[in-house]
């Protein structure tokens, strides 16, 4: 024991980010033991239960690249289709980016740095959010981040006096590797990585431009390596343009003003949970005390922001700024600082976004895809709050007085990070292991069958972009009864065989006679009865179900057809 206590003495940082560690990973586990899947989920589940050729084949006709699905399928090799297994898989994710806090990002910015990104990623509500979820989300974060470190350190020691020779050629490797991974990954990990890329050549042609020692090797080494990873990707250009297609004809995002701005501004911590809690919508057991803690966390960071600028203002009048930056153009200088390079990322991915949607005349932006930059905003916000903890050891205490105490405002802004971290995992929790999740399946099982237990045909036809939202979950559940739905998308083929995709649902219901289910989404049974108009049917009974996970309702008809 008292060994112990000696060693917890000694090595404080350390004891400090285990215990910030490992509090964080029970946070985000707590929501990973739920049975329950929505849309999204159903889909990585269905489709890494095909082969890896089958997984790029199908995969090319979504929206999303596939190296998730593959590494989602090696899971489903070892585990089968466990929904638990798939989840800590999500979950070991978020752990890696977690302890790139102490492996990479204290060696690079600090021990208080490293600490606090550790604390920023895992009481992250989008982080929160996200890390259990059976999609890409958590692993497209380890990969953008570990290009955001690497492209940096590249940048730094550019800028050094070393130069070229300072630059370990393993950095180069990881950093392209890296990029190509994000890049097959998801497209915001894709515009992520291209960011802190387009960071590097600037650094690189600017060290061209001023004579850095080995700049030339430099650029040979980018060029080469940018042009490797073209290569590697050009397999799926041609699936990537045919999903940008796709998606400019038809997409489900929406973009909604001011709400959709908001929510990229203020990532990581406005979610779909705490936008209802500060608009007084949705009732939690700490009343307005988490919507004061949003407000009191966006004035933290605006006060921290202020110092942090002003601190390195008056480091560079002082000469405090390293000499062999200061004999560099300030502008490349800033581009790849500590706190520019992780905001740049973090925007620039947010206005390429913009920018593709008008594009393509469909808004791509969506929140939850910025999960993929994830570590990035949590850098930005650690390099932030690092700094309070710098100026404090080092500025008088009449400076430190007038920002009413800086260690202060760190403490408030880590309390009220914490209290939207647990209030947004409480919501999490509550609408995952609330029992009426089940409801819809046990009803959906049970009338599926006939009475001499042989199963009844089940169909989903009407608008099955919003009609597969409730088939295909079902199908996972009860992947004995077959769902027949129209063939639309290529993509639903992950579903087979729990889902058959015919030309025509309408002539296939023809041919049968007797009871039937039709599967719908939404509060009403409007599709079911146009359905069952059109085939000469009649809706004996409809029943509708709320799921609060993911906050869905579903709607079950059964059908009578002479």
């Amino acid at each position: 024991m008292a060994s112990s206590i000696s060693w917890i003495k000694q090595h404080r940082a350390a004891a400090l980010f285990v215990v910030v560690f490992l509090a964080g990973m029970i946070v985000n586990a707590l929501g990973a033991y739920t049975g329950q899947i929505w849309f999204d989920e159903s889909y990585s589940v269905g489709l890494a239960t095909k082969s890896f050729f089958d997984i790029w084949r199908i995969g090319a006709a979504d929206v999303h690249p596939v190296l998730y699905y593959w590494m989602l399928h090696l899971v489903y090799l070892v585990c089968g289709k466990s929904i638990l297994a798939m989840r800590l898989f999500s979950l070991v994710g978020t752990a890696l980016l977690g302890l790139l806090g102490w492996t990479h990002i204290r060696k690079d910015y600090g021990n208080a740095t490293g600490i606090l990104f550790t604390f920023f990623v895992l009481l992250s509500p989008w982080g929160i959010q996200e890390s259990v979820d059976v999609r890409m989300y958590s692993w497209a974060a380890v990969f953008t981040m570990v290009v955001l470190i690497y492209t940096a350190r590249i940048c730094r020691g550019l800028l050094d006096k070393e130069g070229f020779d300072g630059i370990d050629f393993s950095w180069w490797l990881i950093a392209f590797g890296f990029a190509l991974a994000s890049a097959y990954t998801h497209y915001y990990a894709a515009i992520g990585a291209f960011v802190c890329m387009f960071v590097l050549l600037i650094v690189v042609v600017y060290a061209v431009a001023v004579h850095v020692s080995g700049a030339r090797k430099a650029l040979r080494t980018f060029v080469i390596a940018a042009l490797a990873c073209v290569i590697a990707y050009l397999p799926w250009i041609h699936a990537m343009m045919s999903q940008v297609k796709g998606v400019s004809d038809e997409y489900w995002i929406e973009f909604h003003f001011p709400q959709t701005v908001y929510e990229f501004l203020e990532f990581p911590v406005r979610t779909v949970a705490i936008n209802g809690i500060i608009k007084n919508h949705d009732s939690n057991p700490l009343g307005p005390l988490p919507g004061i803690a949003f407000y009191v966390l966006l004035l933290c960071v605006v006060v921290a922001s202020v110092v942090y600028v002003v601190t390195l203002l008056t480091g560079i009048k002082n000469h405090q700024t390293r000499s062999a930056q200061l004999q560099h153009n300030w502008f490349v200088v800033s581009l790849s600082g500590k706190l520019s390079m992780p905001v740049c990322m973090l925007y620039s991915t947010s206005l390429l976004s913009a920018g593709l949607s008008v594009a393509i005349h469909q808004s791509i932006m969506q929140a939850r895809y910025l999960s993929c930059i994830l570590g990035a905003a949590c850098l930005a916000l650690a390099v932030l709050f690092a700094k309070l903890l710098e100026v404090c050891d080092s500025d008088s205490k009449a400076f430190t007085t007038r920002l009413l105490g800086k260690r202060a405002l760190l403490a408030v802004a880590v309390v009220s990070y914490i209290i939207l971290g647990g209030v947004n995992q409480v919501q999490i929790c509550n609408a995952s292991y609330d029992w009426y999740n089940w409801a819809v399946v046990d009803y959906y099982r049970d009338v599926v069958r006939a009475k001499d237990g042989s199963l009844l045909p089940v169909y989903a036809e009407g608008n099955i972009g919003d009609t597969i939202v409730a088939a295909a979950p079902l199908s996972v559940y009860v992947p004995e009864a077959t769902i027949t739905i129209p063939t639309e998308k290529l993509a639903y083929e992950a579903y087979t065989p729990s889902i058959e995709l015919v030309d025509d649902v309408i002539a296939h219901a023809k041919t049968k006679h007797g009871r039937m289910i039709y599967v719908g989404n939404g509060a009403d049974d409007h599709y079911a009865q146009e359905f069952a108009r059109q085939i000469g049917a009649t809706v004996v009974e409809s029943k509708t179900f709320w799921r609060p996970y993911k906050s869905n309702m579903w709607t079950i008809s059964i059908l009578e057809r002479s």
